[in-house]
């Protein structure tokens, strides 16, 4: 081996290259070297082992002190070098080797072996120990540098590094230069991305609705990693992958197929994530086709379904109509097609074998529950049944689906209406009598042939039912009866249906469908009636005048009575005599005076007139002229003594119905009605009205008086004097204001009492004489009516004047018109006393004269009442105000008629028919009104029950115990 040694002259500091000869220490050679000293040459050279050389030369021995100078590294080491663990790095590409003299050196490596390899020119040994081969400086730093270092690949976790520190020490020979450890490479753990061997597959029934199952397919991961999976679902249009999409929220290993990737094709994509970073990887499976799903039908079925031949029915109304893959759908029906027909939308085909028309199957489903099946009318008897049975098959186009055969309705002939022609409207004359008018119907049918024996009948009704004495019929055969009713006249709509006896069983019809005529009954004018015979009143002397009495009349017909007069002395008329009164002269003394008295309708036929003659009253001869004939003059040739002017002399009042005299202290009475009309009836326009207050008048001059009574018909009512207290120290003027009833007549009188209470058996200071008052007229037509007497066992129409008489029966609470019937009641129903009627107006203008019947006495009059309307009257004489009226609950105390109203138990009203001349209306009145509501006598009224809770009775006064 060579070695390079520097020979050191230690007095000089000079340098010799000497050459090692083989003997190890032993150097020979020969050959000048400088020093100070000048030229020796060395013969032998020895070196100790201390390091000094001992040579022998040309000169002196001297003894020189040597050092064997080692091989060095030098240049840039990389302190910091940095790679990733799947790259590499070249860590000396700086370093430099060198050795004083250029021998070979070489140099070893060494590291942790198992943080990677060297690779490179002149490398032996393995990972951690290697070495560099022997060369000169410039080939051994020219391999050093570019060794490569390439790191462990996944020593440690991504992410983590390795620090590999690498010791380089030359070699010179044997001798050894100064290890470096400088080099330090760092090496980070890089992250492998996992990668599919196998690759995911799809299974299951590849259907739509199906639940899909993507496999993962099989991974590899050089880093261990165990990946996590995501899944995208794909649809396309063919196997190649035409149009393909991501399907929306399908993004997971399963997948149902939904209507709207039908028949489309399928793959799966999974991406395989390592957890470090972003080197996922995906895999795909291959596309696979959605198969078809037949369609179907569901929903309910009419298995029992039921319909009349005359009527249809939905027979598919409850069915629904599937196809998941959204195809369209068409359904073929069948069925007998004897039995009938079916009709709708989207349909085609005929009868037994439609089809509805491929549609979407939600179109296709309302369709089918909108088809109407009509069966066959009349294909068997009344009675007798016929099954269909239909089949439904849906069809996709690419499927059928399974038929259905479930649907079955039965089919009941049923029976058919009658039909028949009505005749012509009829006309005829009032009172004309029975009419008979033979085949008025025709074309008599009871329907089809299979009811040929079917029996017929006729059922009529008409608007105006008062027109007729015998209401009008059809017998079987067709012919037409009817009687019109005495004095009626006027017209009536006629309702006619026919009908059979098949029945209506099954949804039957057995009656026609309403038809209509017309009767008119022409009207023939009657003339008027007087109702008794007129007497001549007035006192019968010369200058006196004479007037009538009793000269009422009646017009059946409602025409307005005109009255004319023509005065006759013994039978011959008196010339101009023509007028409602008339004063005898000197010339009639002796004579009977009768009058003549004539009625005219006004109708301007040959029946509107009447005449008839009053009682005769013969004229007396007044010698004095006081107006008192001479046989009866008892103040001859003074006629002012007559005290009370009432033509006696002395204060005997001769003239008791005679309403111009009266009592002393009582200046006049009379009446006046409070709207101006004529106050002799109750006639607007020569039409009676019920709603007409009349004024009862009195003239006061009693300085004694206390309270001034009208005594209308027995029953007191305090008049009105003004202001209370009264002062009648001078004239004082009263009166009453009130409605009255249609009673037959009205008489009143005047009293004057000194106390506030009224004590009918008490004389009064002063009483008039009792006189008639109004005559109030029934309406025309129908009246609401009572009876104001305690009457018993005596026939309605005796007691009413009517045969059309009817009682109201309750129905129970309404909200809305009257909820109950009208019962008529013949002449064999009887008076119940409180309870109000309808009766239309007949022979009598008023109501009869039921004069003679006693009064009721009974302190107070309950009336049963019912929920809802009642038509109630005052049993009463009297008026009673409605406040004073009381309302019993089962049996609790009454309560009066304003508290039972403020319980709503009551409506606070009454109300009255006001007639058909005045609009078929009712008015009403009111407790606590005004004026203030009374139960007038001799009227109707209708009161209404607000709850159903209880027996509920009208409590009504007696009006005498209420003064």
């Amino acid at each position: 081996m060579n070695r390079l040694f520097c020979l050191l002259f230690a007095a000089l500091g000079l340098f010799l290259p000497l050459t090692a000869g083989a003997g190890g220490n032993q150097w020979t050679g020969s050959g000048p070297f400088a020093t100070g000293l000048g030229n020796r040459l060395i013969t032998a050279l020895t070196v100790s082992a201390d390091g000094k050389m001992v040579y022998a030369g040309t000169g002196s021995a001297t003894v020189f002190t040597f050092e064997i100078v080692a091989p060095t590294l030098g240049g840039s080491f990389l302190t910091n070098g940095a790679v990733d663990d799947n790259a590499t790095i070249i860590p000396f590409a700086g370093v430099t080797v060198d050795v004083v003299g250029g021998d070979p050196v070489s140099v070893t490596i060494s590291y942790p072996g198992a943080n990677g390899t060297l690779s490179g020119a002149g490398l032996s040994g393995v990972a951690g120990n290697y070495l560099l081969a022997a060369a000169v400086p410039a080939t051994v730093t020219g391999n050093l540098q570019a060794l490569v270092f390439t790191p462990t690949v996944n020593q440690v976790s991504p992410g983590l590094t390795v620090a590999t520190s690498f010791t380089l020490t030359p070699f010179l020979g044997t001798e050894s230069g100064s290890a470096d450890s400088s080099t330090l490479v760092t090496a980070t753990s890089i992250n492998d991305p996992s990668f599919n061997t196998v690759p995911p597959a799809i299974s299951g029934t590849l259907l739509v609705g199906n639940v899909l199952t993507g496999s993962n397919g099989t991974w590899d991961d050089a880093d261990g990693d165990v990946p996590t999976y995501s899944y995208q679902w794909y649809q396309a249009d063919d196997a190649g992958g035409a149009n393909e999409a991501a399907i929306i929220g399908a993004n997971a290993n399963t997948y149902t197929p939904t209507t709207g990737v039908a028949h489309k094709y399928l793959r799966l994509v999974v991406t395989a994530d390592d957890g470090y970073g972003s080197n996922d990887q995906t895999a795909t499976s291959t596309r696979l086709q959605l198969g078809n799903t037949a369609p179907t039908l569901g929903g309910s079925f009419t298995t029992a379904g039921t319909v009349a031949d005359n009527a249809t029915i939905f027979s598919f109304s409850g069915l629904t109509v599937g196809d998941v893959d959204g195809d369209n759908v068409s359904i073929t029906i069948t069925y007998p097609a004897a039995n009938g027909v079916l009709s709708g939308t989207g349909l085609g085909g005929a009868a037994g074998n439609y089809t509805l028309i491929a549609a979407a199957p939600a179109t296709v489903q309302s369709n089918l529950r909108g088809l109407l099946f009509s069966p066959t009318v009349n294909q068997v008897a009344p009675g007798v049944t016929v099954l269909t049975s239909f089949t439904l098959t849906p069809d996709d186009g690419t499927a059928l689906g399974s038929a259905d055969g479930s649907t079955l309705v039965t089919t009941t002939g049923v029976n058919d209406a009658p039909s028949f022609t009505k005749g012509a409207d009829q006309t005829v004359n009032e009172d004309s009598g029975s009419q008979s008018v033979p085949a008025w119907a025709t074309g008599l049918s009871p329907g089809p042939v299979n009811e040929a024996g079917q029996g017929l009948s006729f059922i009529l009704s008409n608007n105006n039912n008062l027109l007729f004495s015998v209401q009008p019929a059809l017998a079987p055969s067709g012919g037409l009866t009817y009687t019109p009713a005495a004095n009626a006249f006027g017209s009536a709509t006629v309702t006619v249906v026919i009908h059979d006896d098949g029945g209506t069983a099954n949804g039957g019809v057995d009656t026609s469908a309403n038809q209509t005529f017309t009767i008119t009954i022409t009207g023939l004018n009657d003339p008027p009636e007087f109702i008794g015979t007129p007497i001549i009143i007035g006192r019968p002397v010369p200058g006196s005048p004479l007037s009538l009495a009793g000269n009422d009349t009646i017009d059946p017909d409602g025409n307005p009575v005109i009255l004319s007069y023509q005065w006759q002395a013994n039978g011959g008329d008196i010339g101009g005599a023509t007028g409602a009164v008339y004063s005898p002269g000197i010339s009639d003394v002796g004579k009977t005076i009768t009058c003549a008295v004539t009625a005219d309708d006004g109708q301007g036929q040959s029946n509107s007139t009447a005449t008839v003659f009053s009682t005769g009253i013969v004229v007396l001869p007044d010698s004095d002229g006081d107006g008192i004939t001479d046989q009866d003059d008892l103040c001859p040739d003074d006629p002012d003594n007559d005290l009370d002017g009432d033509g006696v002399c002395g204060d005997v009042d001769a003239f008791p119905d005679d309403p111009a005299l009266f009592e002393l202290g009582i200046n006049s009475v009379d009446f006046i009605r409070v709207d101006g009309g004529d106050i002799a009836a109750n006639l607007v326009d020569g039409k009676p009205k019920v709603d007409i207050y009349y004024r009862f008048r009195a003239t006061i001059n009693y300085p004694a008086a206390g309270k001034v009574w009208l005594i209308l018909n027995g029953y007191p009512q305090q008049m009105d004097c003004g202001s209370e207290p009264v002062d009648f120290s001078g004239v004082v003027d009263c009166s009453f204001d009130t409605l009255l009833g249609p009673a037959a007549s009205h008489r009143y009188q005047v009293e004057i009492r000194d106390s506030a209470d009224y004590e009918p058996s008490v004389d009064p200071l002063v009483r008039s004489n009792g006189v008639p008052g109004p005559v109030i007229e029934l309406l025309t037509g129908a009246n609401m009516v009572g009876l104001a007497k305690a009457l018993a066992g005596i026939d309605l129409a005796d007691l009413l004047g009517s045969d059309r008489i009817y009682r109201w029966i309750s129905g129970g609470l309404s909200s809305a018109g009257n909820i109950g019937a009208f019962e008529y009641y013949d002449n064999n129903r009887f008076n119940t006393p409180g309870q109000g009627y309808f009766i239309e107006r007949q022979n009598l203008a008023s109501l009869p004269d039921l004069s003679a019947y006693p009064e009721h006495s009974e302190m107070e009059f309950t009336v049963d009442l019912l929920p809802g309307w009642n038509m109630i009257t005052n049993p009463y004489g009297g008026q009673v105000l409605l406040a004073d009226v009381k309302l019993q609950r089962n049996d609790e105390d009454s309560l009066p008629w304003t508290e039972a109203c403020a319980a709503n138990l009551l409506v606070n009203a009454i109300y009255s028919y006001q007639g058909e001349d005045w609009g078929s209306v009712y008015g009403f009145a009111s407790a606590g009104g005004d004026p203030e509501a009374r139960l007038v006598p001799w009227l109707g009224y209708w009161v209404y029950v607000v709850r159903d809770d209880g027996d509920y009775k009208l409590v009504i006064p007696n009006p005498l115990w209420r003064q």
